[in-house]
């Protein structure tokens, strides 16, 4: 690490194991509602609805983080309520009980990303160290969980899957404990700063760009291993997914240079550029080889967006509610974004219309291209 301060190895191995932990769920969360009784729509509108939770509850997990001045503190609370419920939900014994779990979950779950990214934000500020490397480690859990369970769900079912992510919960939960915190410390109202954050252009653009990228990346996230699934088989779809965020990782560990030198605007128009092509060629491409190979653009259609996002509305967000703006982030961007793009996804079809899906995407990421060339400059990175 570039400090020797212990946090940046800590939040790593929390990344590590929360990101994978993601990976073992998230995306086979479509397959395994199926399995528990789910009806094709009912698994539709469930994972349409998710997202909203994340809309009602991370804007106040941030906001109370920076109100008290301890986002680490909340981190921990948040991550080990998440291993908690996760343990419950794997315990229900009807759709029932397992929806309500699934929102008790997501209600712990959401905030997690946005206090991480604030306390490894803040970690790279004081130290020079670079949030990218830190957050790649999150992807490399990611590409090792999903391409595992992608390969063997036909043959072992969803039961090892659940052990897996309650255990890698339950790790990342007890390694927030381990990074230093300060005490909390109530400070004055932090209201005149937030509402200046909502009235910052960039932070508007930054969000209403993250929306429209939304529509192809949640439905990619939700929807796309099921559709490979069917298309392909599991060896297929498990390389589809490494392909994606094997260059993640590496847009997060080496394309520091690059996005400082061409800063955040640029980097997002690229981004999006870059989905434009991809789900034109995932939607149209006749050979399962090409939609594979097509899956690499993932590096640049989600890992430079999300580094760039996350630098732009820390750059232009006022110093003492970064945590809020993080969680406003997330909050549009993977709540707002999600829900509308899932919406979208069933009313077209769900799985079974993933071209029509992937075709939509790709003009929304043009537009999305054209809202993020609009940003203003920004300030330099500030230390904290």
């Amino acid at each position: 690490m570039a400090s020797r301060d212990r946090s940046g190895a800590l939040l790593a191995a929390f990344y590590l194991c929360w990101v994978s932990a993601i990976g073992t769920f998230g995306p086979f969360l479509a397959s395994y509602l199926a399995s528990r009784g789910f009806s094709a729509r009912a698994v539709a509108w469930t994972l349409a609805a998710l997202p909203l939770v994340r809309v009602l509850v991370t804007p106040a997990w941030t906001y109370l983080a920076d109100l008290v001045r301890a986002p680490t503190v909340a981190l921990r609370f948040a991550a080990l309520g998440s291993a908690l419920t996760f343990v419950a939900l794997t315990r229900t014994a009807s759709p029932g009980a397992l929806g309500l779990a699934l929102v008790a979950y997501t209600a712990f779950r959401a905030p997690v990303g946005a206090l991480a990214d604030s306390v490894c934000l803040a970690w790279a500020a004081r130290t020079g160290g670079s949030f990218g490397r830190v957050r790649a480690w999150g992807s490399a859990g990611y590409l090792a969980a999903t391409f595992g369970i992608a390969s063997s769900l036909d043959r072992l079912g969803h039961g090892p899957a659940l052990a897996l992510t309650t255990a890698l919960l339950t790790f990342g939960a007890l390694s927030t404990w381990t990074l230093p915190a300060a005490p909390a410390r109530p400070g004055p109202s932090l209201w005149p700063s937030f509402v200046r954050l909502l009235r910052t252009p960039t932070v508007r653009r930054v969000l209403a760009a993250g929306v429209l990228q939304q529509v192809g990346l949640a439905p990619y996230e939700a929807l796309f291993p099921a559709w490979m699934l069917h298309r392909a088989g599991g060896v297929w779809t498990g390389t589809a997914l490494a392909a994606g965020v094997a260059c993640e990782i590496a847009v997060m560990v080496w394309g520091r240079p690059w996005l400082a030198r061409v800063g955040p605007r640029r980097a997002l128009v690229v981004s999006f550029v870059a989905s434009v092509a991809r789900w034109l060629v995932t939607a149209l491409a006749p050979w399962t080889a090409v939609v594979v190979l097509a899956q690499a653009l993932h590096g640049l259609a989600f890992g430079l967006y999300f580094v760039a996002a996350v630098d732009a509305v820390d750059r232009a967000a006022p110093a003492d509610v970064r945590a809020s703006a993080q969680g406003v982030h997330q909050t549009v961007s993977f709540g707002v974004g999600a829900a509308l793009s899932l919406a979208l996804a069933g009313a077209l079809g769900g799985v079974a219309s993933m071209r029509a899906v992937f075709l939509t995407a790709a003009a929304a990421s043009a537009l999305a291209a054209w809202v993020a060339s609009g940003i203003d400059p920004l300030p330099t990175p500030r230390a904290r």
